[in-house]
């Protein structure tokens, strides 16, 4: 018998088969390894820059050379860093803490961190150079949608159709849940009142959307922007919009709920004829959240059930995202940390909506119409601009007429801006015991889920409205003038009444009619009400 030298034909084509099954297996796992190593490398670059910030924020203070118009700085003032691998950064101090925004690149190129030496997070494809705003971040089993001209269709993330935030589409980036709730992505920008600043005559605003989490990235040529708190920040000047900063974390946009909230179960069923509350709208633990059209929306609900209604989604798995074993469905506060949250609106987060509307990439020019239904009815609109109520719907939102009461004038909006009362999670901080027989989750919850407003010397409308300049982007001070004894005039003539003593909290949109929309703000005390429903947001991102 011969001895074999070799492979036959047979044998080797196995063994190719064998390493080309083990390069499929291996070759992905080591690209993971790669790109986690990269990820750790500016994590921790980040986080070193994040303590050499503290250091520096401690040593200006204690020699009184913390100059706040000197801010952000940049990190080459304080350490060197390697041009191959790293390109644009800053230090932004912020509550006597360095909060740090680093940008990788060569072997690093696509990463970018940001956080304070406590909290760092990073993300990747964070932007999209063809359409210049920020890719909406999908959490677990939210997908892509699109209108075909008749109906919605799933599309996907690389769809060039599925978003446009140009000045002519104005095709806002529309998502849903698994439960077919609908949400629409509104991409961080920074943003300057151009004229009728705190007047008012209605203004103009423009906006410049921001590159990830970097603001600032053509201070080339229009300067570096403001990062003050305060209203007069956004005068005739760049500032960042505060509705993008949520806690420590840095978000690239956030996801609003497209129509008023409604109930899984039909809760509208349970109003009577009197337009009375029952006690069942007030009973949120047997129900879910559910954002979508022509439906009724959800009232009868406190201020405090309303929160506790929207942080329970993020423990719900019908939305189609994975749920933690130890959150909590009670609408207790959840203790871990996952990558998505949900809470109800702020102002903050409301003005972000409205000036996008009020912008080049939004409805702009034109007023966003009521929706006047008399039954509340979701993304319904009226038959004029500021139509009183009607016993009906005289469009749906799908039609020629509805799409008016969008935020972009397209079915790609939101709606609901103008007409219909709803709830934010901002109050005046005065003591009233409104604030805590009916907001006391919202009392108790950390900062990031609130806006906290200031109490005047004498707690009423016009000494709290003075204080109202102490906060920026929120569509209150910015875009309004108090006239007196009649309260406050926001932009197209809209109401506005500053909250005080007995009714702290805010409420936006207003009733039907002319004094309704987008920047009608007033007060309420915070009970289950029959003309006050609410809106969910949606924040996606590393470590909520």
């Amino acid at each position: 018998m011969k001895n074999r030298n070799g492979f036959t034909l047979v044998e080797l084509l196995a063994v190719i088969v064998v390493l080309a099954v083990i390069l499929v297996i291996a070759v992905p796992k080591i690209l993971t390894v790669i790109e986690n190593a990269k990820r750790s490398s500016i994590e921790d670059t980040t986080k070193m820059i994040a303590i050499s910030g503290d250091k520096e924020y401690s040593y200006r203070s204690m020699f009184g050379t913390l100059d706040q118009t000197n801010n952000p700085i940049e990190c080459s003032d304080l350490m060197n860093l390697s041009a191959t691998d790293y390109g644009r950064c800053e230090i932004i101090f912020n509550s006597s803490v360095a909060n740090v925004v680093i940008y990788g690149t060569g072997k690093l190129d696509g990463f970018m961190c940001s956080g304070t030496k406590e909290d760092i997070s990073c993300v990747d494809e964070y932007y999209n150079e063809t359409k210049s705003v920020n890719v909406p971040q999908l959490a677990d089993g939210m997908t892509p949608i699109k209108w075909n001209g008749t109906s919605w269709v799933n599309t996907t993330i690389s769809d060039s159709a599925w978003y446009s935030y140009d000045t002519t589409n104005k095709n806002w980036a529309n998502a849903k849940t698994a439960d077919g709730s609908m949400w629409v992505w509104i991409p961080r920008y920074i943003y300057k009142i151009t004229s009728n600043w705190n007047a008012t005559a209605t203004g103009t605003i423009s906006i410049q959307f921001s590159k990830g989490l970097d603001d600032n990235w053509n201070n080339g040529v229009i300067g570096n922007i403001s990062t003050n708190t305060v209203a007069t920040a956004s005068n005739n000047t760049w500032t960042n919009h505060p509705a993008f900063t949520f806690g420590t974390k840095e978000l690239t946009g956030i996801w609003v709920a497209k129509f008023e909230a409604t109930a899984s179960e039909g809760i509208a069923n349970s109003f009577n004829v009197g337009y009375t509350c029952s006690n069942v709208g007030d009973n949120v633990f047997s129900k879910s959240v559910k954002v979508i059209p022509n439906v009724e929306s959800w009232r009868c609900i406190s201020a405090d059930n309303m929160f506790k209604a929207i942080r329970s989604m993020e423990a719900n798995s019908v939305y189609g995202w994975s749920v933690a074993s130890n959150l909590q469905t009670n609408g207790s506060f959840l203790t871990d940390k996952n990558n998505l949250d949900t809470h109800l609106i702020k102002n903050v987060e409301w003005g972000a909506v409205a000036y996008l509307s009020k912008s080049q990439y939004g409805k702009n020019v034109d007023e966003i119409w009521v929706s006047n239904s008399k039954y509340y009815t979701t993304g319904c609109a009226g038959a004029t601009v500021s139509a009183s109520t009607y016993d009906g719907c005289n469009y749906t939102y799908e039609t020629a007429g509805g799409v008016k009461a969008s935020s972009t004038g397209t079915i790609y909006g939101v709606y609901g801006l103008s007409g219909i009362i709803e709830r934010t999670s901002s109050y005046v901080n005065n003591s009233s015991s409104a604030l805590t027989n009916n907001g006391l989750s919202i009392i108790n919850s950390n900062n990031k889920y609130k806006d906290i407003y200031l109490k005047g010397t004498i707690d009423d409308c016009g000494n709290n409205y003075a204080l109202l300049v102490n906060k920026k982007g929120d569509a209150t001070y910015e875009t309004s003038f108090y006239t007196g004894a009649t309260g406050v005039k926001p932009w197209f003539a809209d109401y506005g009444y500053t909250p005080n003593s007995t009714t702290p909290w805010f409420i936006r949109s207003g009733v039907s009619g002319v004094d309704a929309g987008a920047f009608n703000f007033t007060n309420n005390d915070g009970t289950a009400n029959i003309n006050i429903t609410f809106r969910p947001v949606l924040v996606v991102g590393d470590n909520l």
